[in-house]
């Protein structure tokens, strides 16, 4: 079962397109000719510092992968791995179930091990 709310998430999946990205009606474009959706990387840096493990996820072919973590990079956003194939995971984040605007309404419980703090 995929979890629509923060109980028991440890592994966030979040999709590239329309997600991390902002909305366009090209989706196609190649990764470094979008624009961030800022909104939902900041959510993911206060899911990344309670715990969550983030994997960037795509439709996207393999060819893309070292140019879609380069943007990742130069976004700033905190992830621990990129797929490019779905898989599974305790939440995702994309434009269709847990859409950006809902994932970054949501409060996340704080964690009871701050560890990942350190590394500010």
């Amino acid at each position: 079962m995929v979890a629509t709310e923060w109980e028991d998430v440890e592994t966030l999946n979040v999709d590239f397109d329309h997600t991390i990205t902002c909305p366009s009606s090209d989706e196609y474009r190649p990764p470094d000719e979008q624009k961030p959706n800022q909104e939902l990387i900041d959510k993911l840096w206060e899911a990344y510092f309670n715990g969550k493990t983030i994997i960037v996820w795509t439709a996207r072919p393999w060819r893309d992968a070292n140019k879609l973590a380069g943007v990742l990079t130069l976004w700033d956003v905190p992830f621990h791995g990129v797929m490019m194939a779905k898989g599974g995971s305790d939440m995702y984040v994309d434009d269709k179930v847990m859409t950006p605007d809902r994932f970054v309404a949501q409060s996340i419980p704080v964690a009871e091990d701050q560890s990942r703090l350190d590394e500010l």
